[in-house]
């Protein structure tokens, strides 16, 4: 994520100590959480899928979720719309190809 990986941000309100964070782990983190959750799910044990998903939300994720989201928004914030960016056409056909081979695997 390059120059916006790196972020601050207060944990807890309650006791105001700025925290550093990558916006990389934070979100590989949060897929982690909630695939633990999605694994119970996919085995048919909804209860403890749900249980997982709470959880985790409570004690990991729903705060990282939070601070990642407040992170990007201020990245969306301080850019500048009228740049022009030079467009990767070849880094555009990639993901284009790699969504429409997407779509066609089921979930």
């Amino acid at each position: 994520m390059g120059p916006v990986d790196t972020y601050s941000f207060v944990f807890d309100p309650y006791s105001p100590e700025v925290v550093e964070s990558q916006l990389s782990d934070d979100v590989a983190s949060i897929a982690t959480d909630l695939e633990n959750g999605l694994r119970h799910y996919r085995r048919g044990d909804l209860v403890e899928a749900l249980w997982w998903w709470q959880f985790s939300y409570v004690s990991s994720w729903g705060n990282l979720a939070g601070a990642a989201l407040n992170a990007l928004w201020s990245v969306v914030q301080h850019a500048r719309l009228d740049v022009e960016d030079p467009i990767d056409e070849e880094a555009v056909a990639v993901a284009d190809e790699i969504l429409v081979s997407g779509a066609d695997t089921p979930d």
